[in-house]
């Protein structure tokens, strides 16, 4: 849910980069500025009852997901058109195949980054109170975020947090999404990168400072 909060910042970053003014990025994504200052509120407010409301809408989504999956199987094998306007299965699949080929490349790269960066992560890790599987999660994540989700156990509390932000507005930054952006709208590339990045440098940096401010807080209690 920090990640929902911050997603303003990418939004507004990959307007400008798109070519449209402060204003118009506002307007357009007014919907989700209105949505992220209700979850801010809410956090702020009732966080219980907001995390056990998203955990059911995750669920709702997931039963979505899954349904539309069985229709488009049933209308590419039967050749039953049960929800109109539905993109054909194979066309989805071609979009597919142009993530996989972009993932042969980056998820090597970020093997190699993992390694030659596990120093300098360890450092700036002891600095956001983010421990090294944590800060390495943030990378893998920019390339896909089932790994990075694989590794959540061997992260601390905030790390896992840090990681659920990121993952919102930066999960497959280097591949899937740059590999749909390419074979789609290929000079959006950049607009997409920038709100990417910008999006998860600012839910990160708003779990850092949840963080510091509960630890100064317990400080303060004891």
């Amino acid at each position: 849910m920090l990640g929902l909060v911050t997603m303003p910042v990418g939004l507004i970053v990959g307007g400008l980069l798109a070519g449209l003014s402060v204003g118009a990025c506002i307007w357009q994504n007014l919907p989700v500025f209105v949505l992220a200052v209700l979850l801010l509120l809410g956090l702020w407010k009732i966080p219980g009852q907001m995390i056990r409301g998203f955990c059911t809408f995750a669920r709702g989504i997931r039963l979505v997901i899954t349904v539309g999956l069985v229709l488009g199987t049933v209308e590419y094998l039967c050749g039953l058109k049960l929800v109109p306007g539905m993109a054909p299965l194979p066309e989805a699949m071609e979009v597919v195949s142009a993530i996989g080929i972009v993932m042969l490349g980056s998820l090597p790269v970020t093997a190699f980054l993992q390694r030659i960066l596990k120093t300098p992560f360890r450092m700036l890790g002891k600095k956001v109170g983010i421990n090294s599987a944590g800060m390495t999660g943030l990378l893998v994540g920019a390339v896909s975020a089932i790994p990075a989700l694989s590794m959540y156990q061997e992260m601390d509390e905030q790390g896992k947090t840090a990681n659920a932000a990121f993952l919102v507005s930066a999960a497959s930054l280097l591949a899937a999404h740059v590999g749909f952006a390419f074979s789609t709208e290929p000079q959006l590339l950049g607009a997409l990168i920038g709100a990417k990045v910008s999006g998860g440098i600012a839910a990160v940096a708003a779990v850092v400072f949840v963080y510091a401010k509960k630890a100064k807080n317990a400080d303060c209690a004891l």
